[in-house]
């Protein structure tokens, strides 16, 4: 992540890909002994963060030094779209993790390829991308007058802004949703919290587009899902109390 000296990125684990060939391999290992004290979270490939073939993701990849261990890293280009893309999951509602995409972009390398960035992923995606982007540019002041896409970004809708505002005025923040019996309180919160869904979110959910509009249909599909699997888990929840859901 190319932050600045200055500016320290804190984070609580370390999220690590692997193929879809090594998971169940690398899941049997991380409950060991050998990684139980590992703070890192391993995931089979890179689920629905991106749509780039994990095989092209791997061949593009570049491998950095990590106190002498080599470590292998998504290339810039791939790195940003991800970014985007896992922010916009959340629903923007970490208003911090924001510098991950302002930073991606004001400090990308002099060839950093565009063309690799938004064009390799369907015409939707590519807009969830400039959207970040353009988020970042409206609350971060992110300069994108030499952007390609310069014109793309002056698009962003009305209801993202509002989304946004109240994510990051709210007092809760989304959640595992926590057991019934142990934390009846804390379960109501997570599940009012997501009453409605989260417009941004349901859209990514949904792989829907951005238009000027309050996407109602997403939330709507969202909202019938939760009900849907809402009620299996209660059941989870009220005989088996260590269980979590998110």
């Amino acid at each position: 992540m190319p932050y600045p000296p200055n500016v320290p990125r804190y984070f609580a684990d370390i999220d690590l890909a692997v193929s879809a060939r090594d998971y169940l391999r690398i899941s049997e290992l991380s409950n060991s002994q050998q990684l139980n004290n590992l703070s890192a979270d391993f995931h089979r490939e890179l689920r629905h963060l991106d749509s780039v073939p994990w095989v092209d993701l791997l061949n593009n990849s570049l491998t950095v030094d990590f106190d002498g261990t080599p470590v292998r890293i998504l290339r810039p280009e791939d790195h940003l779209r991800v970014v985007c893309v896992h922010w916009l999951t959340d629903g923007g509602a970490r208003e911090e993790r924001l510098l991950d995409i302002f930073y991606a972009v004001q400090n990308r390398p002099d060839n950093f390829d565009w063309t690799r960035c938004l064009d390799i992923v369907s015409p939707t995606r590519r807009q969830w991308i400039i959207t970040a982007i353009g988020i970042a540019h409206h609350y971060l002041d992110l300069c994108v007058d030499d952007l390609p896409f310069v014109d793309e970004i002056h698009q962003m809708p009305s209801w993202i802004r509002r989304c946004l505002e109240r994510e990051w005025r709210a007092k809760i923040q989304r959640n595992d949703v926590p057991p019934l019996r142990s934390d009846p309180k804390g379960f109501l919160q997570q599940v009012l919290k997501r009453i409605p869904p989260n417009p941004i979110s349901a859209t990514i959910e949904c792989e829907g587009e951005m238009g000027q509009r309050l996407p109602f249909r997403y939330q709507a599909w969202v909202f019938f899902r939760f009900i849907k699997t809402g009620f299996k888990f209660l059941g989870h929840s009220l005989f088996h109390p260590r269980r979590s859901h998110s």
